[in-house]
């Protein structure tokens, strides 16, 4: 009975976001009929009220077993096994109800746990805290009319780095032009250190960036597939490498123990060696895609990669040449179109809901009405 108890207890005490099978549920029978069984393997995503009121979201890897007995024409659970209640702290949700910043940059400060995330329609960087409080940090009258996009923390050195562009949403100069550039800030009091010479082009758009051990920058221009590299000790923003057999380089990562980038193009995952530029498409099994992926990250022995509405880990091989199996790390319907995400401290940190299609009218390049958008979901999970 307290088994029982238990089992119940939990399905009425909270809301399921998620109920996603991990493995086919499996149904047995007694020869003679009388006893049956159920094992079910779920993943769950859930929220619930706490002590306080506070609405808390979890996940778990939820599982149990039950044991039925048929009592004439009807069949009573006569004991039931699980797993324990889950693990909230695995899955936390920050939701900025500032519906119009249209998200697209992450970035995560690992030693004081701050989520970093730029605004394109309202061009500042927000942070949030692990106490869920909301800050806006660096305001638009820095930027002016440009917006920032990709963003990273170099930890190490306590700057902000994030590239900065001219979007077709907030372009007040009535022309069609390309800005973009480089900006880095002082975290210690969130001052601009500096602001790099504009890319110079008609079309040009620095999108996503990472920093390598050396503290130099490197990001993906998507137009005209191109590489930047900002070098730390002569302070130039250059062309490194001109990806002429790679269309739309988006999300760079940089991966220390190789001293390599890895950067998601439309035609897959790309790996560079950064002292001697030697690229090369990572091989994929025949049922995986890597094709068009956004926002990029790298932890253990996979990548994490946003594909429309849905988060995957690419599993890679010890060399780093191939890409051998994927799985969904995370998906839903709360999710709008891919962008961005973080690793930081086990966790991953990422936007759910950008808006950046839906909430955007493309005919007119502008925004749709406020009550047409939905409140911002930035999402952090632990790392497995």
């Amino acid at each position: 009975m307290k088994l029982l108890n238990r089992y119940n207890g939990y399905f009425s005490s909270v809301d399921f976001i998620k109920w996603d099978d991990v493995s086919k549920p499996i149904i047995n029978f007694s020869k003679d009929g009388t006893l049956a069984y159920t094992i079910v393997d779920k993943i769950v995503q859930i929220s619930y009220k706490n002590e306080t009121g506070k609405t808390v979201y979890g996940e778990t890897h939820f599982a149990w077993t039950a044991i039925y007995r048929k009592y004439g024409e009807t069949w009573k659970i006569e004991c039931v096994t699980s797993t324990d209640r889950p693990n909230i702290s695995s899955t936390k949700e920050f939701v900025i109800t500032e519906k119009d910043i249209i998200p697209e940059g992450t970035a995560y400060n690992t030693k004081t746990n701050t989520i970093y995330i730029g605004s394109i329609y309202k061009q500042k960087i927000i942070a949030i805290k692990q106490d869920g409080s909301i800050e806006d940090i660096i305001k638009q009258s820095t930027f002016k009319d440009l917006s920032p996009i990709g963003m990273e923390v170099d930890n190490s050195r306590n700057i902000l780095w994030t590239n900065v562009a001219l979007a077709p949403i907030v372009n007040k100069t009535a022309k069609n032009e390309g800005k973009t550039t480089i900006m880095s800030f002082d975290l210690s009091n969130n001052k601009l250190i500096k602001k790099y010479n504009f890319i110079e082009g008609e079309h040009v758009f620095l999108n996503d960036l990472t920093i390598d051990k050396n503290g130099d920058v490197f990001a993906t221009e998507s137009v005209n597939s191109k590489i930047y590299k900002l070098d730390i000790l002569t302070d130039k923003l250059e062309i490194f490498i001109d990806f002429e057999n790679f269309s739309f380089p988006n999300g760079v990562v940089y991966y220390q123990p190789t001293h390599s980038l890895f950067i998601a193009t439309n035609e897959g995952i790309v790996k560079v060696d950064i002292a001697t530029k030697r690229i090369a498409l990572l091989e994929t099994e025949s049922d995986i895609n890597t094709k068009v992926i956004d926002g990029l990250a790298i932890y253990k022995d996979y990548f994490i990669g946003h594909q429309s509405s849905k988060i995957s880990k690419f599993y890679f091989d010890k060399h780093m040449k191939k890409i051998i199996r994927s799985e969904v790390f995370d998906s839903g319907d709360e999710f709008d179109s891919s962008t961005t995400g973080e690793v930081g401290n086990g966790s991953y940190h990422y936007i759910v809901n950008s808006q950046i299609k839906s909430g955007i009218n493309k005919e007119e390049n502008k925004l749709k009405s406020i009550d047409s958008l939905e409140n911002v979901i930035i999402r952090s999970k632990k790392l497995q």
